[in-house]
């Protein structure tokens, strides 16, 4: 995977409406949180849950992660991406083409739009890091290496850390290439970071991070993609 770029975006905006105080897109809907779902009962219920809202990306040369939001939208690392105004997407047997829309370096996430979609595809709700735990169990889903499609590794929250504007949960569970933009979910099956690779290599050898899935609410509602995150 080609290392994360100096600071820069680009961002298709859509219309946003206001509720409770929070911004929401109003088309499409907006994404599902936590609070709708009921833990699973085991660990293979939740890999079961979350597998089939990740996708394998190829982006040019580069090879990674994403996983579905939307039924029409996947979140990735921007690193991944890099460079590339539309790739390839493969979700179990389904392949589609996506549209890179909105890139915020600084927090080393981006947005696609997936062509033709499927209106019935599986989604990974989100939640926050405020609600993740130093010792809590967390498994990390991707594309090691590139080729190894649904590799599930699991580790604890090793720390929350700040660095610069950026949070990332800290954890031990492997993150190898190719992993990098796919999810890092609790034992719920809710989604709290987006792993990368490129911080991981940034911040320290044998160290694996997530970026915070807070950063990716603002992107989501079309704010945000200016370098920061």
């Amino acid at each position: 995977e080609p290392a994360a770029a100096p600071d820069s975006g680009v961002n298709a905006t859509p219309d946003a409406t206001t509720t409770a105080g929070v911004s929401l897109l109003t088309t499409p809907p907006p994404v599902e949180t936590a609070a709708a779902t009921t833990p699973p009962a085991s660990l293979e219920e939740v890999v079961g849950r979350v597998l089939p809202a990740v996708a394998s990306i190829a982006a040019g040369q580069a090879r990674g992660t994403g996983f579905f939001v939307r039924h029409d939208q996947v979140l990735t690392n921007a690193h991944v991406v890099e460079g590339q105004s539309s790739v390839k997407l493969q979700v179990g047997e389904s392949m589609y083409t996506a549209r890179v829309v909105t890139v915020a370096q600084g927090s080393d996430l981006a947005i696609l739009q997936v062509y033709s979609p499927d209106p019935k595809q599986p989604i990974l709700r989100l939640g926050l890091s405020s609600t993740a735990r130093v010792g809590q169990e967390v498994i990390a889903v991707g594309s090691a290496l590139g080729v190894l499609s649904n590799t599930v590794t699991r580790g604890i929250v090793s720390a929350i850390r700040d660095v610069g504007t950026v949070r990332l949960i800290q954890t031990d569970a492997a993150i190898n290439p190719g992993n990098s933009g796919g999810p890092l979910v609790d034992r719920s099956g809710v989604g709290s970071g987006v792993n990368s690779l490129a911080v991981a290599a940034r911040e320290g050898q044998g160290i694996g991070f997530a970026v915070a899935i807070d950063h990716a609410a603002p992107l989501l509602n079309g704010q945000g993609a200016n370098g920061s995150g």
